[in-house]
C-alpha cells in the first residue's frame, strides 16, 4: 500500500551561514515549537517538513538546514537547487 499526501503548494526554504549562528535552533523551534539548548553540530544538511493549511490549500514547507562548517559548503550549490527562499544567518558579535 502506497500512502501519498497531495499538496496544493510546496515550498523549499534553505537556511545557511557559518557554524554556531543558530540555524538549527531556528529551524527546530519553528518545526517543533520547542527550544533545545543542547543542539549538536549539523553534519551535511538536515531537512524538516511542516504541513499546514492556508485558505483551504494544503501547503508543505521544506526547511533545509545546511551545516555551517567549511567542509560542508560543497552541499549548498547541489542541494539548494529549487529553493523558493533562503535565510542567511550571521552573528554581528563574532
Amino acid at each position: 500500500m502506497v500512502f501519498s499526501i497531495l499538496f496544493d503548494l510546496t515550498f523549499k526554504i534553505s537556511i545557511f551561514g557559518n557554524a554556531g549562528f543558530g540555524k538549527t535552533s531556528l529551524a527546530r523551534r519553528y518545526l517543533t515549537d520547542f527550544f533545545d539548548k543542547e543542539i549538536k553540530v549539523t553534519v551535511g544538511v538536515n531537512i524538516g517538513i511542516k504541513n499546514f493549511n492556508i485558505n483551504d490549500k494544503k501547503v508543505s514547507l521544506q526547511i533545509w538546514d545546511f551545516g555551517g562548517e567549511d567542509r560542508f559548503r560543497f552541499y549548498i550549490p547541489i542541494y539548494a537547487k529549487g529553493t523558493n527562499g533562503a535565510i542567511f544567518m550571521y552573528d554581528i558579535y563574532k
